[in-house]
């Protein structure tokens, strides 16, 4: 989770392979995609548009050297594809990031089958992208796959399928659906990330307050109230989740 020194690891290391084996080296284009994939958690968390922009650039870059080296349909083709589709999209594009997490949804297909972690990432992406874009019916059966894709490859307990659950927790609240199911989904992803490392951890506040707008959802207000005054007492970073916060305690749902 200390993304910052992430980066400038990432940094010391590029400029040192870029050096000895070119910035075409497929060796390079991993390091380039290291670095985007920080760059990219960063700047979506601080809505830094510039960290994005080099995120976008280091990986259309490294997509170009891999597809010289490695051809277009080589699976790790896909899995460049789907995190440069999700900073397309979180850049204002999410047409285009679309078009990109669906091709990489197939290359990976074709490649790894439907139970691997690589389609599961991608059918997540994918995911967020349709809700971007007012699709939610697809983004939750997307979202479903993708949870139903990590319980296969790495067990339901892992911590990627922890977040791929609370994800489809929230965009069933989003969309109305079953609060029971999302209770369920949030409860268990809640209990797994809470005891996890410090770059999970920080999807807690929204995990928090996503359970107790399903818990409010069911009537169970003592219980939200409770999940909601651990909100209050670690206030939450961002905006977005602030207000989402400020709505739920002024008694919105």
């Amino acid at each position: 989770g200390d993304w910052n020194r992430a980066e400038a690891d990432y940094r010391e290391l590029l400029e040192r392979q870029s050096r000895i084996q070119g910035r075409d080296h497929p060796v390079t284009a991993r390091v380039m995609i290291s670095l985007a994939i920080v760059l990219a958690e960063r700047g979506g968390q601080e809505g830094d548009d510039r960290a994005l922009a080099e995120a976008e650039a280091l990986l259309r870059e490294a997509l170009a050297a891999l597809e010289s080296r490695l051809g277009p349909t080589h699976p790790q083709i896909g899995s460049v594809q789907e995190r440069l589709a999700g900073v397309v999209a979180d850049r204002g594009a999410p047409e285009e990031g679309a078009r990109l997490a669906e091709r990489a949804l197939q290359l990976i297909r074709a490649a790894q089958g439907d139970s691997s972690q690589g389609y599961a990432a991608a059918a997540a992406r994918l995911a967020s992208i349709r809700r971007r874009l007012g699709q939610r019916d697809m983004a939750v059966t997307l979202q479903r796959q993708a949870v139903a894709a990590f319980e296969r490859a790495v067990g339901p307990r892992h911590l990627e399928t922890a977040r791929a659950q609370g994800a489809l927790c929230d965009l069933l609240l989003f969309q109305g659906s079953d609060p029971a199911e999302a209770r369920d989904r949030c409860g268990l992803a809640e209990t797994v990330i809470r005891a996890g490392p410090a770059g999970y951890r920080r999807n807690l506040p929204w995990l928090r307050l996503r359970l107790a707008q399903a818990h409010r959802r069911l009537g169970n207000k003592s219980t939200a109230d409770s999940l909601l005054e651990i909100l209050r007492a670690e206030p939450p970073v961002g905006q977005t989740l602030r207000s989402a916060l400020d709505s739920l305690l002024g008694g919105g749902r």
